[in-house]
Parts: C-alpha cells; structure tokens; sequence
C-alpha cells in the first residue's frame, strides 16, 4: 500500500532542512554518507539506519518558481523537472524503455516537454526507477505552493491548481512504485492527533496584498490584538485561495497557517474547530518581512508573546 505522510509545521521552523535531510538519509547511492549523520540521534536507531540509503529518492523544490503567467510558471516548472531527471539520465542508457517514455525522457532533457509530459513526470520517473533498481521509490515535494500563491496573484490560479492536482495525483495516489511520499513537516508527530494545520506560504508578499486589500487596520479583530489580547477564530484546514473574499475568517487563517498569528488555545466542538489567536513571538521573522505584513494591522514595533 502507499504510504503518504503529511506533517505541517509554522514558517522558518526547518521544512526545507528536514526534507533534503530525509533525502539524504534514504537516497540510494554509491557514496556513504553516514558522516553527514555522526553523532545524531537517528544513527542509534536500528529500525531507522535500516533504511538509510535504500531507495532511489525524487527531492524536488519549486520555491523559485514565481511567475506572472502560467506558460511562464510551465517554465520554470519543466526547468526543475528537467533537472531531476537529468540525475537519472542512467536510465536511458541501461534496458530500453517503453518508447513513449524514452520519447518523453528525450524531451524533458532537451527543455521540450509537453504539458502532458510534465504532468506525468514524477510518476513516470518513478516507475522507470522501481523496474530498473527493483526497489520502492520516495518522491519529496517541498514549496510547490509557490507557483499556486503566483497564480492567484496573477490571473492563472485554476490553470495552475488544476496542473499540480494531476501531478500529484499521478504521482501519489495508487502508485505502486512508491515507498512513502512525505509532504512538509512535525505537528502530527508531536501532538498525536490530527488537527488542522496548513502548509505554510513560501513568501510574505500574499499575506501584504491580502491584508492591505481586506483593510485589517480598522478591524476590531486587529485592535485587539494591538492590544496583546487573543482573537476568536473558526479555524478551517480547507480554506483555499479563491475563498478569501467570501468567508471574513479566512484571512486569519492565512495569517495562523502562516505563522504571522500563534494559536494560543484550539477548542473542538461539534467537529468544528475554534482558536484563540494571538501575534507570536516573531524573532525567528526578518524584520522588513515583518513590518510589511504587520502594518496593515497598524502594527510597527511588534513584541509578540512567546
């Protein structure tokens, strides 16, 4: 069965860095890297090392892709895969492949890919991988919310959505190739139960537009606050993008998701959610990151509560 693990975790807290040390502790290669893991934790732990460098492993970022049109984010999409599979390049050279996948193989490479190849790269990559090595694989897929916050701010948010919804769902739902697919970071694990928390956003410029055009400096949601006091908040995990103009609570989310608000208290009732938020400590965010978001709220020297 596939296995797929979701762990979220606030802004700048070691996503990126989890991920690619995952990467590196399960990627199956010719070359030791024991000495990247000396003297942690995870080196005394049998049931872990006997995974260590097993699986072909797919660790790919889209952090970078931010673009003002969707053939613009295509781009900078298929750069990224092409880079991918350019790590693989192996695979043309052993056993034949099936010729639609040597056909799309050769395209990728050479920055020709359809969108059709694109969509079906991850999954593709993967099978070629599990048939040649004989071994489940692991796909890492850290930011790819970037390009979906460009195209919601620029005109393209469906085309985009509906590209990474294929993507990932070729690459992760029912695909026999795949050893686990683990998404971003720690809150499950910790906590022991499921509750709803969000993938963070790559940037704070959605959070700037977002605040500065719902004119949070005059709410009362806002004063309070400013006056280091908590804030009511119906929390909802599905909030998505396009629901920012109709539902009035879903920018508070955006900003609780964001790691821009802390959840001080989170009350079930009725299987709805309901949380007390309130501004965190913000040491771990740049100072101009955080006078820009902040100051919608009318908030310019923030001492947040730890």
């Amino acid at each position: 069965m596939t296995q797929r693990l979701w762990c979220p975790r606030s802004r700048r807290l070691g996503k990126t860095l989890n991920i690619s040390t995952l990467g590196y502790s399960l990627q199956k290669s010719d070359e030791d890297l024991s000495h990247l893991f000396e003297g942690l934790s995870v080196t005394a732990d049998p049931k872990a090392m006997a995974h260590f460098q097993k699986y072909p492993t797919l660790l790919i970022t889209f952090k970078d892709v931010k673009a003002k049109t969707f053939p613009e984010a295509l781009e900078g999409i298929g750069a990224r895969i092409r880079r991918l599979y350019e790590e693989y390049s192996y695979l043309l050279k052993g056993e034949p492949l099936p010729f639609g996948q040597a056909r799309s193989f050769e395209r990728i490479l050479a920055g020709e890919a359809t969108k059709q190849d694109l969509q079906d790269s991850l999954f593709e990559l993967s099978q070629m991988l599990y048939k040649h090595h004989g071994t489940r694989v692991v796909i890492l897929i850290d930011e790819y919310d970037t390009p979906i916050q460009s195209g919601y701010m620029n005109g393209f948010f469906d085309d985009v959505v509906l590209f990474f919804r294929n993507v990932l769902s070729a690459a992760l739902k029912d695909n026999v190739a795949l050893f686990k697919g683990p998404w971003s970071i720690l809150n499950y694990i910790q906590k022991g139960t499921l509750a709803p928390y969000w993938v963070n956003t790559g940037s704070s410029d959605l959070i700037e537009h977002l605040a500065t055009r719902q004119g949070m400096g005059l709410s009362a949601k806002s004063a309070a606050l400013l006056n280091g006091e908590s804030i009511e908040v119906p929390i909802d995990d599905n909030i998505v993008l396009r629901d920012i103009n109709r539902r009035p609570d879903a920018l508070w989310n955006f900003l609780l998701f964001s790691g821009y608000l802390k959840l001080a208290k989170l009350v079930l009732h009725e299987g709805r959610y309901t949380g007390s938020l309130c501004i965190p400590n913000i040491g771990h965010i740049p100072g101009q990151t955080s006078e820009r978001v902040y100051a919608p709220l009318g908030v310019h020297h923030v001492v947040g509560r730890v």
